[in-house]
């Protein structure tokens, strides 16, 4: 195109007209058709180039100006390549682009894939976490269950525990109670007192056949048996048998008795503890040193010295004083 501005150039400097159509050519259609030229060079107003392009096939620069053409056309040409590699480098670029861009998202989705693949693990993570914390508060739970289960059989363990040892504790103080008793009316019963029945009516009227009495063990132990005292003993003839009688001659005195009165050492006896008066004559009996010589107040019907073999009890022999009766005639005997 600058070389066809030269020639456009050089050819107004050599006239004002040129040959064609006839009509004259200054600088300023020159110019004008230069600019024109441009224009289509550059893909502008092509349609307007190609028809001044068939009006300067007539004219004197009709040679030049196709010259010019072909040049602008390639030149054009030329440049649509280029246009079009820009173009399909521009497209390539914004394809790379959005390649890129693509691989940008994709890679951003394979993060989000990965972040959510790590909250789903953290999620799994979580949800093994609540059911192990699960079934570790189950577990707790049942623990604490058994440990109430076993808290209530160790309360009703200790429950039954405490009223078996309550028990045996009571069971142990009434034995006890019941062996210190024992041992207490054994030690009475052999060293103090003595519980016996009367089998017989041979102390009646004073005592009663049936009478239940308490005997004194210790009413010897520091004195001597006294006349009128009524006591039990041994029987002499059995060594065995227990007699209830009323002791009437002492140790070395002489007894007899003669029309219902009874005489002591030759002088009759001023008191007699009963008001029946016997109806056989008895003696007289010595009775020896350390012996007794006893009679019932029933004086007719009793079994006593006065028919033994062995009419004498041996002080040893006396079980102890009768002291009184508690059932069913409660009285103190005399």
């Amino acid at each position: 195109m600058e070389e066809w501005n030269k020639e456009q150039g050089e050819a107004a400097d050599g006239g004002d007209r040129l040959e064609g159509d006839g009509e004259p050519q200054n600088e300023d259609s020159v110019a004008e058709r230069a600019a024109e030229a441009e224009a289509w060079a550059k893909g502008e107003e092509y349609a307007d180039l190609e028809g001044w392009a068939e009006e300067a096939a007539d004219t004197e620069i009709g040679d030049w100006a196709e010259e010019g053409l072909e040049e602008g056309s390639r030149e054009a040409q030329e440049e649509q390549k280029g246009s079009g590699e820009a173009q399909e480098e521009q497209k390539g670029n914004r394809e790379a682009q959005e390649g890129r861009e693509e691989s940008e998202e994709g890679e951003e989705e394979q993060e989000e894939s990965e972040a959510g693949e790590e909250e789903r693990e953290e999620s799994e993570e979580g949800e093994e976490e609540r059911e192990e914390s699960e079934e570790g508060s189950k577990e707790e739970r049942e623990k604490s269950k058994e440990g109430g289960e076993e808290w209530e059989e160790s309360e009703e363990g200790a429950k039954k525990k405490s009223k078996k040892k309550t028990f045996l504790k009571e069971l142990r103080s009434n034995v006890i109670t019941v062996v210190v008793a024992l041992l207490i009316g054994f030690f009475l019963s052999k060293y103090i007192i003595a519980n016996a029945q009367v089998p017989s009516g041979s102390m009646e009227t004073t005592v009663m056949a049936g009478d239940r009495i308490i005997v004194n063990r210790l009413a010897y132990a520091f004195g001597e048996p006294q006349r009128g005292d009524i006591v039990t003993f041994i029987y002499p003839d059995d060594g065995e048998t227990l007699y209830l009688k009323r002791i009437m001659g002492l140790p070395g005195e002489t007894i007899e008795g003669i029309d219902g009165v009874i005489y002591i050492n030759g002088s009759p006896l001023s008191q007699d503890y009963t008001s029946e008066i016997f109806e056989e004559d008895f003696g007289p009996f010595q009775v020896p040193e350390g012996c007794y010589f006893m009679m019932g107040d029933n004086r007719n019907d009793s079994w006593d010295s006065r028919f033994w073999e062995n009419q004498f009890v041996e002080k040893d022999a006396i079980i102890g004083k009768a002291a009184f009766s508690y059932y069913p005639h409660p009285r103190i005997l005399k």
